[in-house]
């Protein structure tokens, strides 16, 4: 989903080149022709909707249909991460709304833009640099639909008490910046992104050998696991009980390790 008002660059590791479009993650490059090379070079933070206006100037075409062709290339772009798209604060959350308002059902509500963040693992201590923002808003996202959620169902079973709660969502707010950070430790030397997409949240790199990959692929769940582990450690020995539920958050990271999780099958090799 993009909107004229929507402004739209290159990620990190993703820069224009005499063969194309080239991605320094995937080690590929998509090629382009004169158009979209004209897209790409205007994506440094302009609105989309400047952009389908030096389009149409340029190669004498309508305004709506320059509109609908920026449009569509910049959210194929997108979908590949090969594109950032930046809305202003609230505004996906508003077009929710009106959509709903006008009776669209929420399946046919567009998916909001893709965000690509990259993550330094070649550096001597393997620092995280831009992801660093993009994964703590998701993480404290996380957070707080947990705690919200386990609320909600406390309060329906008539269970008092606020901290419980905000256990909850702090152990899934901490599981997943765990997760993902340990995703990363693993693929150290290998370029890699932290890619948002709705709800979701992982790491894009280039294949690696069978090995390797199931290493950085168990290196997640383990990693939310082991936290989860301490946490129960931490509760038995200090008498705290409401600690016991949220470490039971981050230790369910385990799940992900079975088929049915993206990390489980890369492990095998199914995916």
């Amino acid at each position: 989903m993009i909107d004229v008002r929507d402004r739209v660059c290159l990620p990190a590791g993703v820069q224009l080149t005499t063969a194309g479009l080239h991605d320094d993650v995937r080690g590929e490059t998509l090629e382009l022709n004169e158009t979209g090379r004209l897209v790409v070079t205007c994506a440094d933070g302009r609105r989309l909707g400047e952009i389908a206006e030096l389009t149409a100037t340029r190669f004498g075409v309508a305004g709506d249909v320059a509109l609908a062709d920026v449009g569509g290339f910049c959210l194929a772009l997108n979908e590949r991460f090969l594109l950032n798209v930046e809305s202003r604060r609230g505004t996906v959350l508003l077009r929710l709304l009106s959509s709903l308002l006008r009776g669209l059902p929420l399946r046919a509500f567009p998916a909001p833009p893709r965000r690509r963040a990259r993550i330094d693992t070649t550096g001597a201590s393997a620092a995280v640099s831009s992801t660093a923002g993009a994964l703590a808003w998701r993480a404290l996202a996380v957070g707080a639909l947990g705690a919200a959620a386990a609320a909600a169902l406390f309060a329906g079973i008539g269970a008092p008490g606020l901290w419980p709660p905000i256990l909850l969502g702090a152990g899934a707010a901490l599981a997943l910046v765990v997760h993902e950070g340990a995703h990363a430790a693993a693929l150290r030397g290998v370029p890699c992104c932290l890619c948002l997409a709705g709800t979701a949240v992982f790491l894009l790199h280039r294949p690696l050998p069978g090995r390797r990959r199931g290493l950085v692929a168990v290196a997640g769940p383990l990693g939310a696991a082991a936290v989860g582990l301490v946490g129960l450690a931490a509760a038995g020995t200090l008498g705290l009980a409401a600690l016991g539920p949220a470490a039971l958050v981050p230790l369910s990271h385990v799940l992900a390790l079975t088929v049915a999780g993206r990390d489980g099958r890369a492990a095998c090799g199914l995916s």
